[in-house]
């Protein structure tokens, strides 16, 4: 027996009656609350009632406190494993029956997006641009805010239409590859940082160069933005090796306007516009891309 434990202590550690109720935790508990009701003084309950059955009768009334606030302590909502198990077995059901549609409605693309933990969890679809070849291309961000500071993953992942496993037969949507921009975002204004120097942005916020490798070395280099200007109602592209302007896809997700177009895998130069209601350039900028 310990100097510090008394024999109560060594027996209800030993023999918890029977239960797995009695811990090191409450242990320490009993001990505290009995040797602080021993430095506040002994009450005069009479000389038959001696210092040992004192510390005694408190262990045995914080032991029934303890225990009892533990049986009585109500489990949060959702909580029972069971349930929690069944829930996330019926949306894992649910996410794998999308996948196995060949045209995934948006709401669909969403629940896909949200599941997805390539690259990064927590994905926020914005939009979903497919093509006949069973390739599809879904944008997306994850943001975090603190103290008005917004840091934001701008992304895109590719996505298949294939059998993901190679030997089952079954088509499905599947993730191949992913990337993403970091962008920061002040106070509800957007910056952008070159040779450590911070500069908003009142036009656009743009990202390009990012290229995936598909089958048969077929790359997919495509442009990426976020439209600031309000002026600012349609984006066109022309490429010097596409005429004419390429198809790009406007898209809007949290009161942000985003554009998305893929690039010739065979070019290495465009020009992108921004237009007001008029159709007239309100900023135009020419770009270099790698395919």
């Amino acid at each position: 027996m310990s100097p510090s434990n008394p024999e109560w202590y060594e027996e209800l550690r030993e023999e918890p009656v029977r239960t797995a109720g009695f811990t090191e935790r409450l242990a320490w508990a009993i001990r505290e609350e009995a040797q602080a009701g021993n430095r506040k003084g002994r009450i005069a309950w009479g000389k038959t009632l001696s210092y040992s059955a004192a510390i005694v009768g408190a262990a045995v009334i914080v032991l029934f406190s303890f225990l009892s606030k533990e049986a009585a302590s109500p489990s949060p909502a959702g909580a029972s494993p069971i349930a929690s198990a069944a829930a996330g077995a019926d949306a894992a059901e649910e996410v794998d029956a999308i996948a196995a549609k060949p045209e995934p409605t948006d709401e669909e693309w969403r629940r896909l997006t949200a599941a997805d933990t390539t690259l990064v969890g927590g994905k926020q679809w914005i939009g979903t641009q497919s093509d006949e070849e069973g390739t599809a291309f879904v944008v997306w961000k994850v943001s975090h805010e603190s103290a008005g500071n917004e840091s934001i993953s701008l992304g895109v992942n590719l996505w298949k239409w294939d059998d993901p496993d190679w030997s089952t037969a079954k088509l499905r949507w599947s993730t191949k590859q992913a990337g993403s921009t970091s962008l920061m975002k002040q106070n509800g204004v957007y910056y952008t940082v070159a040779s450590n120097k911070y500069a908003a942005r009142e036009d656009y916020m743009i990202v390009d160069n990012n290229a995936f490798g598909g089958e048969n070395g077929k790359m997919y280099p495509y442009s990426l933005g976020i439209v600031i200007d309000p002026r600012i109602r349609e984006v066109k592209i022309v490429s010097a090796a596409e005429r004419p302007s390429i198809p790009v896809q406007l898209m809007e997700a949290d009161g942000e306007t985003y554009w998305f177009a893929l690039l010739p895998s065979g070019g290495r130069e465009y020009t992108i516009e921004w237009l007001d209601a008029d159709g007239r350039a309100v900023y135009t900028e020419t770009r270099y891309y790698s395919s």
